[in-house]
């Protein structure tokens, strides 16, 4: 990820560059354009009949003063701006050919460069305010670098076209597991849809899955993203019997009270930007940061920071109970967050955030799971019982949607339901085993959706408590 980061930087500057280069060219175009018009402006007024005609009477030119002085004068106008032209062609040529070198050096250097020298060189990028060039560079080297291998692979491709079924079989399944869902060519599509055809499991992504709903997002509001907004999300679980804490209505910054054994939030936010747990006024966890605050005004300027860094968007915050795994030893509950598609759970992440955040990774059958993400922040979870799984997957089959992770509070009594979240962050960072594993169970679960609306699934629930 280093080096593709580094060489990402030296798109960017070989963007630059290039750019640089076509607006020299266009000006040393420029340039001659003005010196042939001159040039040829001379030639005019040198064969013009006036100027033949007074050549022969320049020791009496007094005669002709008006008419010789006013065009010996423009000619060495003319001369002398030619000449400057001449000095600047000259100058634009020598900075072309400068420009050329370096482009010529970049790319030679381009595969040799770490990921932590691109990273630096971006940075001072960044700094030098030459960055969007970098990042422009990156994006057309990273382009042109993807085009021409999945040319190659396509290519592999057509070369088995009329080998055997079985050497078909091997070679796609080789081809696919290199490329992304659209890049793969239509005639190796077209041979897993056959009967018993290649399988084209790999090409899964949860990744891609939750980009394309994005998208969907953007063009329309999803029924995921209405349990989005917590006091939606209450009301939607409370029609089904399941217990969550109470919630206040939103606050500014200066209004929100001080109270204590409450969970501070945004009303609108990602992550664990922007949380924090006010067990008292000494002692209040700011999650995202995973630091203790030890003053309501510590909790004010932090507040403020996250407002001033865009991790907070708008200045609305609401408060929640503060569920305790132990409440006489202080204890906050753990998050158990369930990612469900339609009524399979494909994974399951316990997170404790005392007395520093730490993660574990399950499969629903009881096994660890890895990941790839928070690699360094694991600790020995607890697990969950097939009462926790029975719950989360119910309360998915009531959703119309193939993907949302639910988050549950786990205490002595059970699970209390925390909140829906339609689009988790950073799942980008999960390794490739896992994003194929869950974008597997995404289709999976589209098709399930699908079949119960064709069969008139009405989701009841749903619309009564969101009505």
């Amino acid at each position: 990820m280093k080096q593709d980061k580094e060489v990402q930087r030296m798109k960017d500057e070989k963007r630059r560059l290039t750019e640089a280069l076509y607006k020299k060219e266009a000006e040393l175009n420029t340039l001659q354009a003005e010196s042939k018009d001159i040039q040829k402006r001379t030639n005019q007024i040198e064969q013009s009949r006036l100027w033949k005609v007074l050549r022969p009477f320049m020791k009496i030119k007094c005669l002709f003063r008006s008419f010789y002085s006013k065009g010996k004068a423009e000619l060495k106008d003319l001369q002398r701006i030619n000449d400057e032209l001449g000095i600047r062609l000259k100058e634009k040529e020598r900075s072309i050919q400068e420009l050329q070198v370096t482009l010529t050096s970049i790319q030679s250097e381009l595969d040799k460069l770490t990921c932590a020298e691109v990273e630096e060189r971006l940075k001072n990028a960044k700094m030098s305010g030459f960055v969007f060039e970098y990042i422009d560079s990156i994006v057309s080297l990273k382009e042109r670098k993807v085009d021409e291998l999945t040319s190659a692979l396509h290519f592999s491709g057509r070369l088995f076209r009329k080998d055997s079924y079985d050497l078909q079989e091997i070679a796609y399944g080789k081809i696919i597991s290199g490329m992304r869902t659209g890049d793969v060519p239509e005639f190796i599509v077209r041979h897993g849809e056959g009967k018993n055809g290649l399988s084209l499991e790999p090409l899964s992504s949860f990744r891609e899955e939750m980009t394309k709903r994005a998208r969907k997002r953007q063009l329309n509001k999803l029924p995921e993203s209405i349990l989005d907004n917590k006091k939606h999300a209450y009301s939607f679980v409370s029609g089904l019997g399941i217990k969550h804490p109470w919630i206040s209505e939103a606050y500014d910054f200066y209004s929100l009270p001080d109270r204590s054994e409450v969970v501070i939030k945004p009303v609108e936010g990602a992550g664990s930007r922007g949380v924090y747990l006010v067990k008292k006024d000494s002692e209040i966890l700011d999650i995202k940061r995973s630091r203790t605050l030890v003053s309501r005004e510590e909790l004010k300027v932090s507040m403020a920071e996250d407002l001033g860094l865009n991790w907070v968007i708008e200045d609305k915050w609401m408060m929640e109970e503060l569920i305790f795994e132990d409440k006489q030893k202080g204890i906050s509950a753990r998050d158990l967050k369930f990612y469900t598609f339609y009524g399979e759970i494909a994974l399951i992440l316990e997170v404790v955030r005392t007395p520093s955040v730490k993660y574990c990774w399950w499969y629903p059958d009881g096994r660890k799971a890895d990941t790839g993400k928070y690699s360094y922040e694991l600790f020995e979870g607890n697990g969950v019982t097939e009462e926790d799984l029975r719950v989360a997957s119910m309360l998915s089959t009531h959703v119309p949607a193939p993907f949302i992770r639910i988050d549950f509070l786990k205490t002595k009594e059970g699970l209390v339901f925390g909140e829906f979240t339609p689009k988790p962050g950073n799942y980008d960072e999960f390794n490739r085993k896992t994003d194929q594993k869950l974008g597997e169970a995404m289709l999976r679960a589209e098709n399930r959706l699908l079949q119960d609306l064709l069969e008139g699934k009405k989701f009841d629930s749903f619309h009564k408590n969101l009505s």
